[in-house]
């Protein structure tokens, strides 16, 4: 279409340079001489290329942003879902840690919420090596060691699937952060469940000695906060609007 336009151009302007198009002894429409009336015809012709052109380029351009919409909402509904699962041991450790009411909506339990400077303090004071409180498991997924392995495991190999299929049109900031939470995050080790599976069992069948052992080593202090404020990091970049470069 474009080089149709460009072809009438080139013609409305080699009848411009002949002339002749204006024969003003005559009266009425006689005035168009033949290159006059050649010259109305390209002109009509032209002002119709141009607009269905121009209708073309929009409609084309609407679609593009639609399809960029859709593809950003799945996207975000992808990535918050890994998100959900990645946080869902610090939710339950939160549970066990404050309420114990297992009936709670545990993605009702915000990032600020897992965050708080107290519940913070018990999260980082809670053995691994041990078994939850009040938070129970049907099938039984052992201690937390086991329980943060499994989920954050699944998680984190669920947004590596959401880079690897979308990567090439997501937003610099957006896989800067995964990147961040899987290379340099705290808890980021479990998502390699080979190299954590078997020091996990021995931790669910380690004897009492054996477990106050592990307890007095505990987590890096600044582990949780850290990491938590990754995954908090990622949920704050997650709109649908802005994923796509």
């Amino acid at each position: 279409m474009e080089i149709f336009a460009v072809i009438l151009t080139f013609l409305l302007g080699v009848v411009a340079i002949v002339g002749n198009t204006w024969d003003s002894s005559k009266s009425g429409a006689d005035k168009l001489t033949t290159s006059g009336r050649w010259t109305a015809v390209l002109l009509l012709v032209s002002v119709l290329v141009s607009g269905y052109s121009a209708w073309d380029k929009y409609d084309k351009d609407q679609q593009a942003e639609q399809q960029k919409q859709q593809l950003g909402k799945i996207i975000s509904t992808e990535i918050t879902s890994s998100l959900n699962e990645i946080a869902e041991p610090f939710r339950e450790l939160y549970i066990d840690n404050s309420t114990g009411d297992l009936t709670t909506d545990k993605k009702k339990i915000s990032f600020d919420m897992l965050l708080n400077e107290a519940m913070l303090e018990k999260a980082q004071t809670t053995c691994l090596a041990r078994r939850p409180k009040n938070v129970i498991s049907f099938p039984d997924r052992g201690n937390w060691h086991e329980i943060f392995r499994q989920d954050i495991s699944a998680g984190n190999a669920r947004l590596s699937k959401i880079v690897d299929r979308y990567g090439v049109s997501m937003s610099s900031g957006m896989l800067d952060a995964i990147n961040d939470l899987q290379v340099n995050g705290s808890f980021s080790g479990y998502a390699n469940s080979s190299a954590l599976d078997i020091p996990a069992r021995q931790a669910a069948q380690a004897d009492d000695k054996d477990i106050e052992l592990q307890c007095a080593i505990g987590q890096p202090i600044g582990a949780y906060k850290q990491y938590l404020t990754m995954l908090k990091k990622i949920a704050s970049l997650n709109q649908p609007d802005k994923l796509l470069k």
